[in-house]
């Protein structure tokens, strides 16, 4: 699988289903339409695509929003990051505001994933995918923006939800619990997905509360 592809090609379908952008830093909102076209990026670090906005009076409030993949040449490092950065790739230093997601194939290292935040005028997002699952890391602040650069899809995300409920070793037999808020911080689930994927369950499994805490279990009685 060509998961530098797939990141960018989701990337690119999350854009244009938003319909519209925010400002990360200001109230200007930019319209994505049919004819909003992503300028292409093709360098040594790898390749991407750039959306370019412009806002406010003589477009000065201008955003570009760029999603790239490198090239798997092995572990990513700060070399890589500054190529990506620099003049021969997004060129940060142009007074435009910058969002970016950089997907490395073999995954970023600890020391790195700490660059995922704002540089200057950039704000960075380091993206990595998990093996043997739909799950991909992002690296980099909570905000609608880390959400495009995200490819796990809705479906995947439930199906993803559903496999750890049925093969966690806690919840196998009738009566079993487990603390809520540990599952969804150690298994990196969303807690709706929790949600409707119980209530799927038919009766499998249910939210019960003891003593203030919230627990999954597998209900006594079906």
């Amino acid at each position: 699988m060509d998961w530098g592809a797939v990141f960018l090609n989701r990337f690119d379908f999350k854009v244009r289903a938003a319909g519209r952008l925010s400002h990360p830093l200001s109230n200007a909102v930019f319209e994505i339409g049919p004819k909003t076209q992503p300028q292409q990026i093709k360098a040594g670090f790898g390749e991407g695509e750039q959306f370019r906005f412009a806002a406010g009076f003589l477009g000065r409030t201008q955003f570009k929003l760029t999603a790239v993949s490198l090239t798997d040449t092995g572990e990513a490092n700060l070399n890589l990051l500054q190529q990506v950065a620099g003049p021969s790739g997004i060129s940060v230093s142009d007074g435009a505001l910058h969002c970016a997601g950089i997907f490395a194939p073999s995954g970023w290292p600890e020391q790195l994933r700490a660059l995922a935040d704002y540089r200057g005028n950039a704000l960075f997002y380091l993206v990595q995918k998990e093996e043997r699952s739909t799950l991909w890391s992002v690296f980099g602040p909570k905000g609608p923006m880390k959400q495009l650069f995200d490819p796990e899809t809705a479906d995947e995300r439930r199906e993803r939800t559903k496999s750890v409920l049925d093969t966690d070793t806690r919840l196998l037999s009738v009566g079993e619990q487990v603390w809520l808020d540990a599952f969804l911080k150690e298994q990196r689930l969303d807690p709706s997905d929790v949600l409707q994927v119980i209530h799927d369950s038919k009766g499998i499994y249910e939210i019960i509360e003891l003593k203030g805490k919230a627990y999954i279990q597998r209900r006594v009685s079906q």
